[in-house]
């Protein structure tokens, strides 16, 4: 049984690899030299013009340009973070620092679907630890997700963000905050949410902290204090209120555990927006299309939705905590839906911000236009692979063929991913560092500020090539 199991996955990793493959050449070759689809996606685009903002909504963010690359971008450092872990155990967990960036970026419930989506996906990569270490922690991870993005909405946020104060006190003061708010508020709130995944667990050791030992300690140290608790109660007649004090001792020890994790998550989720991508951290967070933040209206939550109620039967069937536990997120979900209806952005407002910032991207796509070498070696590669999977099943000898097979493909393609994001933020930066690029100026030259030559003999600041004026001689009268 376990044999012909695998045999299925390993198919199954196959006909993927195949879709993988017949999409990449499908829209990158095919499509674009056909009459047909141009005229199709004329029409299409048309219709969308006419209708987006009036008949339909708007989505805030576009699909396009904005949400691929942030979106997977926060997906491998949530892989990447939650690997090391399991390979280098310590009291952090690593698996919602992409969360952090999705939200920081996107708002709460793009940071709800991303922190969905990665326990989803770390269950069906590592299904023999998934009914404890993933599944039931969905619910943190979007819990954590909607806390970052809903903080990030803030005015105060925003100017953090933008602050440029050269004063070392400032910005540690602006820094500390930062990390309260963010790190050890936000541990306190997910810390409630883990505390209920505690307890429809009952209380596994395992789930005190990756490390067996850091979280053997803090369950004895639970169940000391617990039992104390418990004394006390029946002893000076309060026995009714123990429940709520060991609920208190629940959640505080769950938030302890958590502030070192997740005030790292929020630094590395802040540096991935700040330094990754500088078109989107300017127009998304402190660039003028923000200067009131960022709205949204119903349709995020309701895709945040869809993928939570896709992804709850098989979350249901595969882990311990009991039916009712799946139908808290999905009422807070239901709840921003109805909350962005009444309250959110129109579709119009949202329409022309999200239209002003792609012109942005497409300008930065014009300092390193699309080549299609990358695309031909992707495929290359997949076709290259589909030899080695091909022989797998000949190969009946090998435990675990669809295993060996489907971690392949992931690595595979987070190798593919990572690329793809080191070019959209090679053209974010060639962008932002241009001369010409809105809201950068070249410094003043001499003549500009008034200065006689040889005026003062301290040495000239060197400047960045992006400030240099290639027009402007670098002699004044002959003298350097």
């Amino acid at each position: 049984m376990g044999a012909e199991s695998e045999t299925d996955k390993l198919l199954k990793v196959i006909s993927f690899t195949l879709a993988i493959i017949a999409y990449v050449l499908i829209i990158s070759y095919y499509l674009p030299k056909s009459p047909l689809w141009r005229e199709i996606a004329s029409t299409l685009r048309a219709l969308k013009s006419r209708w987006e903002g009036h008949r339909i909504p708007a989505l805030a963010y576009s699909i396009r340009h904005e949400v691929p690359p942030i979106i997977g971008a926060s997906l491998l450092i949530n892989f990447v973070g939650s690997e090391m872990v399991s390979r280098n155990p310590s009291v952090l967990y690593l698996d919602m620092a992409g969360t952090a960036a999705a939200a920081l970026l996107l708002g709460p419930w793009w940071g709800a679907i991303v922190g969905i989506l990665t326990n989803t996906i770390l269950s069906m990569m590592h299904p023999s630890e998934a009914n404890i270490n993933f599944v039931p922690w969905l619910v943190v991870n979007l819990v954590g997700g909607i806390y970052w993005g809903l903080m990030a909405r803030r005015k105060k946020f925003r100017s953090y963000v933008s602050g440029s104060s050269s004063n070392i006190v400032s910005q540690t003061r602006a820094h500390l905050w930062f990390l309260l708010c963010f790190g050890v508020l936000g541990a306190l709130i997910m810390g409630a949410a883990g505390a209920v995944v505690e307890v429809v667990l009952d209380y596994d050791p395992r789930i005190f902290a990756p490390n067996s030992d850091f979280g053997t300690k803090m369950y004895s140290l639970f169940l000391e204090q617990d039992q104390h608790i418990r004394a006390a109660s029946s002893l000076g007649g309060y026995s009714s209120i123990q429940p709520f004090l060991s609920g208190l001792l629940r959640w505080g020890l769950t938030t302890f555990r958590y502030i070192p994790d997740k005030t790292f998550s929020a630094a590395v989720g802040l540096l991935t927006a700040k330094y990754a991508f500088p078109l989107f951290e300017r127009n998304l967070i402190t660039g003028k299309e923000s200067e009131n933040g960022l709205g949204d209206n119903w349709l995020t939550p309701a895709m945040a939705v869809v993928c939570y109620v896709a992804v709850v039967p098989w979350s249901a069937t595969n882990s311990p905590p009991p039916s009712w536990f799946w139908y808290g997120p999905l009422i807070v979900l239901l709840g921003a839906c109805v909350f962005e209806f009444l309250f959110g952005a129109d579709s119009e407002t949202l329409l022309r911000e999200r239209n002003k910032r792609v012109r942005s991207y497409f300008k930065a796509k014009a300092q390193l236009p699309r080549e299609e070498f990358f695309g031909a070696i992707v495929v290359a590669v997949l076709v290259s692979s589909l030899a080695f999977m091909s022989g797998l099943l000949f190969i009946k000898s090998v435990d675990k063929r669809g295993t060996v097979a489907l971690s392949f493909l992931a690595t595979t393609l987070a190798y593919f991913l990572a690329f793809y994001l080191m070019r959209v933020g090679m053209r974010q930066w060639a962008a932002f560092l241009s001369p010409d690029w809105p809201g950068r100026e070249a410094p003043p030259s001499r003549k500009e500020r008034h200065e006689p030559v040889g005026a003062t003999s301290e040495p000239r600041p060197h400047l960045p090539d992006e400030f240099v004026d290639p027009t402007v001689s670098d002699k004044v009268d002959g003298v350097p």
